[in-house]
């Protein structure tokens, strides 16, 4: 477990975050690397999410999804022209083709025997995606990357995180700083941990600790929670997305108290401060 130490300021409130040594530094960087297996479509302004996803002419729309495993995988959603199949690559696998159900304003249901997914596609820049089979099941964010050159200075995110397993549920607020120039992602989480059997029902609060990388449009960190009666660590992949990077978002996955989970994670309600955030 990392050593917490005072690595920057947020809106005046200093952070307490995990310093990333050389090994997990390259660990995280490779965690990145391995990830970039489908090639990102970037927000030009123009193109909505709808309107990339029903591309049949592309390969689809990029995220990242936590699974039930412990393991965080990049995937890949398309679908035909008027949205009544799906496509969703997982971890570079083929794609599995899914029948819409359901189909709302903004969000549409799909699934095969054996496979149920749910599709948002009305923000203009992240969308929920959820996936279960009888082998696993996670959920996560995708949507159109940010360019790269919109990416500068400093940035405070703000937002939600969740992740669930066979028998639990963790769930709380996150507040993320980044610097774009050096790479450097600090963070922490505030909320709680559920966990429950046939007979039984334990809520304990957490506090974790984030800290991670930026490469390009994408971040790679981890949630480390040291509290009292939870502890453990989660990793977590994602991408800036928007224009401008309005919103960070992505998935995240791990073991808390010897148990699996995964989920995903979006922030946003981004203040450029250059004041009230530096890594030190």
């Amino acid at each position: 477990m990392s050593k917490l130490t005072k690595l920057g300021v947020l809106g005046g409130v200093a952070l307490l975050a995990a310093c990333t040594t050389a090994e997990q530094e390259a660990s995280l960087t490779e965690k990145l690397s391995a990830a970039a297996i489908y090639e990102p479509v970037v927000a030009d302004g123009e193109t909505t999410i709808a309107d990339a996803l029903s591309d049949e002419t592309s390969a689809g729309v990029t995220g990242f999804m936590g699974f039930s495993d412990g393991t965080v995988k990049p995937v890949q959603v398309r679908t035909n022209s008027d949205q009544t199949i799906l496509y969703i690559s997982i971890d570079g696998a083929p794609a599995i083709e899914m029948a819409r159900d359901y189909d709302g304003l903004g969000y549409s249901e799909y699934s095969t025997d054996t496979e149920y997914a749910e599709l948002s596609y009305s923000s203009s820049e992240s969308n929920y995606v959820y996936f279960d089979s009888e082998e696993l099941w996670g959920d996560g964010h995708y949507g159109l990357e940010t360019p790269t050159e919109a990416l500068s200075g400093t940035a405070r995110y703000q937002g939600y995180a969740n992740a669930s397993g066979e028998n639990s549920f963790l769930w709380g607020d996150l507040t993320i700083g980044v610097d774009f120039a050096s790479g450097g992602l600090i963070g922490l989480m505030s909320g709680a941990y559920e966990q429950y059997g046939e007979e039984s029902y334990e809520e304990s609060e957490v506090i974790g600790s984030i800290a991670g990388t930026v490469s390009g449009s994408r971040m790679a960190g981890v949630l480390d929670i040291n509290s009292e009666n939870v502890s453990g660590q989660l990793d977590m992949l994602g991408a800036f997305y928007g224009t401008e990077g309005n919103t960070l978002a992505g998935g995240m996955a791990g073991s808390l108290n010897g148990e699996t989970l995964g989920g995903g994670f979006s922030t946003s309600t981004r203040f450029r401060e250059e004041c009230c955030f530096e890594l030190r």
